[in-house]
């Protein structure tokens, strides 16, 4: 499994690809892409390594999460996954630009597939394990590949701070508790790639985060 990353968007949002060497599938988790040159670039990869758009997985639903995910879907006829909390926000997607002054034209898209705690997802026969994980969003999810060792955290935590809780469904306390009994039950060495930054582990978190420390 290889795993390519995207940073796209005025918020610097990291759209990750799931992808093999051989080519056919790829999974996308968190298309942000917010304009034509983000969206071309990403499809010269795709071209480039003979890929085809399986799945898109979504973390949550927050708008540079999601504003490229109906460019896939009106592009390869995609699965969406993600979590029946969000519902809401993906709704209000046009809302959500307003408020941060975003000009994006979004495509539509709806979930096709909605994820739980515990769902189990495969791809090219690898076991993708959904963590249901709140806080910053009421739908916020981890997405644990057990085999390749790491999770795409979406907002929950980054390198030594967390998702802000401000925003609609967010809870400060409630985040604390996704972070420290959902995420930190994985093991110490396994990679964190966040929605936004540079990848990190479960132990450096545990051990330096100042916001879930002890």
């Amino acid at each position: 499994m290889k795993i390519s990353k995207f940073t796209v968007n005025p918020f610097s949002e990291n759209t990750f690809i799931l992808w093999n060497e051989e080519g056919g599938s790829a999974t996308v988790i968190d298309p942000g892409m917010s304009n034509k040159h983000e969206c071309d670039m990403l499809m010269d990869f795709m071209n480039k390594n003979r890929l085809v758009v399986e799945n898109v997985l979504l973390t949550h639903e927050h708008v540079d999460h999601i504003m490229g995910t109906g460019f896939l879907v009106e592009k390869y006829n995609c699965k969406v996954y993600g979590h029946t909390a969000d519902i809401e926000l993906g709704m209000k997607a046009d809302v959500q630009l307003r408020m941060f002054n975003l000009s994006c034209e979004m495509k539509p898209f709806t979930v096709s597939d909605y994820v739980v705690d515990g769902d189990i997802i495969d791809f090219c026969g690898e076991k993708i394990e959904v963590l249901h994980t709140p806080g910053h969003s009421a739908g916020g999810v981890v997405y644990y590949l057990p085999e390749s060792g790491c999770s795409f955290v979406g907002d929950t935590i980054f390198q030594m701070s967390i998702g802000r809780t401000d925003l609609t469904g967010g809870d400060y306390d409630t985040l604390i508790s996704s972070i420290k009994n959902k995420l930190f039950s994985l093991p110490e060495d396994t990679v964190l790639y966040p929605g936004h930054g540079g990848a990190t582990t479960v132990g450096e978190e545990q051990m330096y985060n100042p916001f879930v420390r002890g």
